[in-house]
Formats: C-alpha cells, structure tokens, sequence
C-alpha cells in the first residue's frame, strides 16, 4: 500500500512538473514573443508620433519660412521690380511734389532702354565729343553756349552691378518757395517704396535784383534721381 501510494504521489508530481514545463513552453515560445512584439510595437508607435510631431514642427517651420519669403519677395520686388515700371516712377514723383509742397517743371530720362554698359558707353562717347562739339559750337555761334540737353548718367553706372540689374536716371527740374520744400521733397524720395538714389542736388542762385525790389522769387533745383529695376525672372 505505501508502495502503492508513492507510485501515486510520484504520479502526480511528474504529471505536475509536465505541466508547469508544457505551460512554460507555450509561454515562451507562443506568449512571450507575442508580448515581445506588442512591446515593440508600442515603442515603435511612440516613435512614429514623436516622429510625426517633429514633422508637424518642421512643416510650420516650412510654412512661415515660406511666408517670410514670400513677403520678403513682394517687398523686393516693391523696391526693384521686375520692369521699368515708369507710370511708378511718375506717380511717385507727383506724390512726392504734392506732399513736399514743390512744383517738378521738367523731366530728362537717360537711355533707359538700354543696358548699363551701353549707357556708360554713351557717356564715353559724348565725353569724348564734348570737346568737338564746343568747338564747332564757337566757329558757328561765337561766344553763344550752345543749349543741349545733358543725359542724366548716375555715378554708380560703372559699379560692378548684376548682369540684369538695370538703371533708369533722371534729372528733375524742381521749383519751390524755399529750399525747405527743396529739402522736404529730398526726404520725401529717401522714404519711397521704391528704392530711389539721389545722385546729385544743384542748387540754382536766386536773382538778387529781383530780391531787392520785394518780389518773391522761387527757388529751383537740379536734382538727379536713379532707379532701379531687375530685367528677367528672379531665379535666373
């Protein structure tokens, strides 16, 4: 009977120790591995939402980046358009002589259809036949000056400037009540939307007579002004 009552008990216990070593298996090897995998998934799953808020972070980055730039262009091409645009530079001179309280009588362009090179080979040339021209202009007229219109050329013309950045200069005649006007319509250029230069300002010498009879008379000015403009597409 105790024999047979140890063989019982052994029984059980080998029967248990198969079944903790049967459970023990299908934990490792179906279980385990399936809690490996949904661990590694949830890692896994945490990175891509780290991943794509970082995304999103670059993506609004991107976005105001691209803003700015888009911004930043449009004010670019307020300063130096992509054409001549002179109905622009009209407009602004006539806005800037009603605030200044001045009066522009007259206008003299440069060659602006042309480019910066050829217009300082023009200077060169009419510099160079200056000369000439005074000379036959003695033997005909005497002492008499001759009266041509001088083409305004800006000084910075022969800057090393980009290919397809192009110059338009202009000499305004400016007449005013004082040179506080003169003065107040320099400041007002300064401030345009559009980048403009001023090259020179001459001042012309009042008339003492007609000062000394009471007359108010106006004062004028010579001012030479350049502008700008890109002649192309911006990425070129």
């Amino acid at each position: 009977m105790n024999s047979l009552g140890s063989n019982e008990k052994s029984a059980y216990i080998l029967i248990g120790i198969l079944v903790i070593t049967i459970l023990g298996a299908i934990f490792y090897y179906a279980v385990y591995p399936k809690m490996e995998e949904s661990n590694s998934l949830k890692y896994q799953i945490a990175d891509m939402k780290k991943e794509a808020a970082t995304l999103d972070e670059q993506l609004d980055i991107m976005k105001e980046e691209q803003k700015a730039n888009e911004k930043s262009m449009s004010e670019l091409k307020t300063k130096v358009p992509l054409d001549r645009d002179l109905s622009n530079v009209i407009n602004a001179i006539e806005q800037v002589e009603l605030v200044s309280e001045t009066n522009v009588i007259d206008i003299t362009f440069n060659n602006y259809d042309e480019t910066v090179k050829e217009t300082i080979q023009m200077e060169e040339t009419s510099t160079n036949k200056e000369p000439q021209n005074q000379a036959s202009s003695d033997n005909v007229n005497g002492n008499d000056e001759s009266e041509t219109s001088v083409t305004p050329v800006s000084p910075i013309a022969s800057s090393s400037l980009p290919e397809k950045l192009k110059l338009i200069s202009m000499t305004l005649s400016i007449n005013a009540k004082d040179k506080k006007e003169i003065r107040a319509f320099l400041k007002e250029v300064e401030v345009l939307p559009r980048i403009m230069r001023i090259d020179s300002v001459e001042y012309e010498i009042p008339n003492t007579d007609v000062q000394s009879s009471g007359a108010d008379e106006a004062h004028e000015a010579t001012v030479q002004l350049t502008v700008f403009y890109y002649e192309g597409s911006v990425e070129e």
